[in-house]
């Protein structure tokens, strides 16, 4: 199995890079900026003022001043989310499809892996994957955006939004995966992915903008660990439950629809 993990990181590792690549000039960008903003923090209060609020929500720049390093973090982490998420839906929506898509099912089920343990072992490789994106948005974090806002206060901030961002990246992952076995073509399993990813960051902005409905955040992944609220009253022991069993019921299902399903070879 090890052989097939290794395998299976060694032909993902292209696009790793590339995701990579994204979010730490994202973050790079970001850091650099907070000069500029912090010295013009007037004028730029301003103008996010004059913004529609519906747009600031969307933004994620509503109820943030920019003129500490812990508002600045949020704003930042908000973009780091988005790009990780998106990561996690593709290469969990992938992780069985490609195998149709590429005609390589036919040499993977020959191995002596029953197809539970191989889906297993995919699931292992897509965790690696959203891993090294958590890893590296807390790298950046500590190491570029902390020292450029002079923000060394804000490091337990950093480290219980980021356990949250990666707990929101395995749901996605796993809700991924459960794409991938519902829908056989490699592209629409992605899509889907992206579709289910963009009607729960709407719902997201929906609640956020109506602030009179949270009891729908059950709703979105994107609030069961947000950032705001787990700085004020850390992780929440009811939305991580859920994630757990919303986590758990995707991979199950997963193992039983791709345990009947014909393959393309």
């Amino acid at each position: 199995m090890i052989a097939i993990v290794l395998k299976e990181l060694k032909l993902g590792r292209r696009s790793l890079i590339v995701w990579l690549a994204i979010t730490f000039i994202t973050a790079t960008l970001g850091a650099l900026e907070y000069e500029m903003v912090s010295t013009n923090a007037e004028l730029v209060t301003q103008g996010i003022d004059a913004m529609p609020r519906i747009v600031r929500v969307m933004f994620g720049i509503d109820g943030v001043s920019l003129t500490t390093a812990l508002d600045y973090y949020l704003v930042m982490y908000f973009w780091y989310a988005l790009i990780a998420y998106a990561h996690a839906v593709s290469v969990g929506s992938s992780l069985l499809s490609k195998e149709e898509r590429d005609k390589t099912a036919e040499y993977l089920y020959t191995k002596p892996y029953s197809r539970g343990t191989i889906i297993n072992v995919k699931l292992v490789v897509g965790i690696i994957n959203v891993a090294a994106m958590a890893l590296l948005i807390w790298l950046t974090s500590v190491f570029i955006l902390v020292p450029l806002t002079n923000g060394r206060e804000i490091m337990p901030e950093i480290a219980i939004t980021t356990i949250g961002l990666f707990l929101t990246q395995l749901l996605f992952l796993t809700l991924g995966l459960l794409c991938s076995t519902l829908v056989r073509n490699s592209r629409k399993a992605v899509s889907t992915g992206f579709y289910l990813l963009l009607a729960t960051y709407l719902i997201a902005v929906a609640i956020e903008y109506l602030g009179t409905v949270d009891y729908l955040s059950f709703l979105t992944p994107f609030h069961y660990f947000n950032a705001l609220v787990v700085v004020k009253q850390g992780i929440s022991p009811l939305f991580l439950l859920l994630f757990a069993i919303i986590s758990a019921l995707s991979i199950s299902f997963s193992h039983r629809l791709y345990n009947t399903r014909d393959l393309l070879i």
